[in-house]
């Protein structure tokens, strides 16, 4: 089990008694004159305990010196108002900066955030675990907007954001950019023994380029102990990536901005699990009716005369201009070497104007649309 930091505040009350009385009678005890001291301690302890602080941020439970001593901003209080929810929140403009997380959640914003930053950046983040039984550390995206890339198969080349577990490890996330709020990741670690995790940053100036606007993030930073059961609620099956829970919700890929201009990056390799609620028998995926036809794809789609806009880089371009050409499964490893969306046991929904609905088992899905995303006329919606 993990050490449990106590945090101790000393409350002392002070009783002062003076004794003012002289007494004349021979044989006076001089130790009457003296005034006496009774002093009564209360000690207050709590556990350094994740709090609630304000603005819907979270912090450690510390006294307000030592939150001050630790680099800490006061949000709120805890334990009863004994101590202080001490939020831990870098900023930093440094143009080749180091910063070090070792604390159970911190946050990592722009600088001058909320307000979008224009200057160039270069910076290392270490996440540094607290001690041997952090496995994992969650990254939430509360807020994240970048450059998606100077063409629609150029992503990530002015701004970047690339993420690694303990000892280098690649996470099959490739570099992340663009519009990403509301996202999350797991980066697996093996505790205060196996190393940090690290987070490298690197934005390009505004001041040159087609750039659309300044870059902005505010990304929450958890690490999670597998041995303490408040933690387990947030932990990931291993081999996870992301980890969705709930009835519905929404899956997309990073960079993903729903209106055609960029696109996932490559070389992307990842695992994005779901918890299976207990009343579940199936999980059932369509294309979000939010976004437009021909907005989703995987893989180089075709037929390929559709997407006649794939090279302009005007911001105009088609989806479904991956480099890999789309699969549909087969049992020749080449054919599994392009693009494709893995749904283990998924059975694909086929209808048509005027014939039967029909139903394919498979496993390996791209191209544009989902599943049921062909509406009953028989065209492709995309």
């Amino acid at each position: 089990t993990g050490i449990m930091q106590l945090q101790t505040i000393f409350i002392v009350c002070f009783l002062l008694t003076i004794s003012a009385a002289r007494h004349k009678a021979a044989g006076e005890n001089k130790e009457d004159r003296r005034g006496k001291f009774f002093g009564i301690f209360n000690i207050v302890s709590f556990p350094n305990d994740v709090c609630n602080g304000t603005d819907d941020m979270q912090g450690v439970c510390l006294s307000s010196r030592e939150c001050s001593d630790k680099g800490g901003e006061i949000s709120g209080t805890c334990a009863a108002g004994f101590g202080t929810c001490c939020a831990f929140i870098s900023r930093s403009d440094s143009m080749m900066g180091m910063i070090t997380f070792d604390t159970k959640v911190a946050y990592l914003q722009n600088p001058n955030y909320p307000q979008d930053h224009d200057d160039a950046l270069m910076q290392t983040i270490q996440l540094v675990p607290i001690n041997e039984n952090i496995c994992q550390i969650r990254l939430d995206f509360l807020e994240f907007q970048t450059d998606g890339g100077s063409a629609i198969d150029k992503q990530c080349d002015r701004d970047m954001f690339r993420v690694s577990g303990g000892g280098g490890l690649d996470l099959g996330v490739g570099d992340l950019c663009g519009k990403n709020t509301d996202q999350h990741l797991y980066v697996p670690v093996q505790g205060s023994r196996g190393g940090p995790a690290n987070i490298r940053v690197v934005t390009a100036a505004r001041r040159n380029g087609n750039f659309s606007q300044g870059f902005k993030w505010n990304i929450k930073v958890t690490q999670l102990d597998c041995t303490d059961p408040r933690d387990l609620p947030l932990i990931a099956p291993p081999g996870c990536t992301q980890y969705h829970k709930g009835q519905a919700g929404k899956i997309s890929s990073f960079n993903f901005d729903g209106q055609g201009q960029n696109q996932y990056g490559k070389n992307l390799k990842y695992t994005i699990c779901l918890e299976r609620p207990s009343t579940a028998c199936e999980v059932k995926y369509s294309r979000n009716s939010e976004i437009s036809a021909y907005s989703m794809s995987v893989g180089k789609a075709k037929p390929s005369e559709k997407y006649s806009k794939c090279e302009t880089g005007s911001g105009d371009s088609d989806n479904g201009c991956s480099v890999e050409e789309c699969i549909r499964g087969g049992v020749d490893p080449e054919k599994r070497s392009g693009d494709y969306l893995m749904i283990t046991g998924g059975v694909y929904t086929k209808t048509e104007k005027d014939k039967p609905v029909e139903h394919f088992r498979n496993d390996y899905f791209c191209g544009t649309g989902l599943g049921e995303d062909s509406v009953v006329d028989g065209t492709d919606n995309g």
